[in-house]
């Protein structure tokens, strides 16, 4: 458990790493993300109507981050993480369905079909999947999967992208923007330096692009 600006050091290098092998060379083995995604929703994990800013509380739960408004909420999850887990859970399937880039299993590539696909959400992010043996393969080789499905989401959801500025600066777009992947989503960020910003509330930009994209009438992903 751990609060406060210093923590965003050590989560933006990580985020850092991943995005420089994802949007600066395809194809080459991502840097282990680590913790994986931050947790990508604007609301708290406890209280959904509770809107997040920077002074969010962050609890990690072997490996995966949740971001609560108060400490009273970091005790709840504490005395029962895997209900505040599963109820998040239901949340980023919602948010990250709709945008998922691929209808094939991110692990061994086979058609996905309805009701037997396994919406996974491991490190706060949505692999769907066609089986529990690519779910164990995905745990094992957790940066392979990560860029596989970073390449799939900036793929699909570049040419599209709603916003002609960065979503954290205001500044123009260009040919040396830097693409990001949090939660299925792409950010397109003006430089490396938005990044720590950006990993202070990464829910409340999210919800920016989905809303540009809304309001334009961009659907990404599938």
């Amino acid at each position: 458990m751990h609060n406060g600006y210093a923590c965003f050091r050590c989560y933006c290098l990580t985020i850092a790493l991943l995005t420089i092998a994802t949007s600066a060379a395809f194809g080459v083995e991502p840097v282990d993300p680590g913790v994986g995604d931050p947790y990508p929703l604007a609301h708290c994990a406890i209280v959904p109507d509770v809107l997040l800013d920077e002074t969010a509380e962050m609890v990690d739960l072997e490996g995966r981050e949740l971001r609560v408004c108060c400490s009273d909420c970091v005790d709840r999850v504490l005395a029962n993480s895997f209900g505040a887990t599963s109820e998040v859970d239901v949340r980023l399937v919602q948010q990250q369905l709709p945008i998922y880039p691929l209808d094939t299993c991110i692990v061994d590539d086979k058609p996905l079909f309805g009701l037997g696909t396994n919406n996974y959400i491991f490190r706060n992010r949505l692999f769907r999947l066609c089986s529990s043996k690519c779910q164990v393969k995905l745990e094992q080789e957790p940066a392979k999967y990560f860029g596989k499905l970073d390449y799939a989401v900036i793929e699909k959801q570049k040419a599209d992208y709603p916003l002609e500025t960065c979503v954290v600066s205001g500044k123009p777009l260009g040919a040396d923007s830097v693409d990001h992947v949090v939660a299925n989503q792409l950010v397109r960020l003006s430089g490396f330096d938005q990044l720590e910003q950006f990993g202070q509330t990464p829910g409340k930009y999210l919800a920016i692009i989905r809303e540009a994209a809304k309001k334009k009438g961009r659907v990404q992903g599938k």
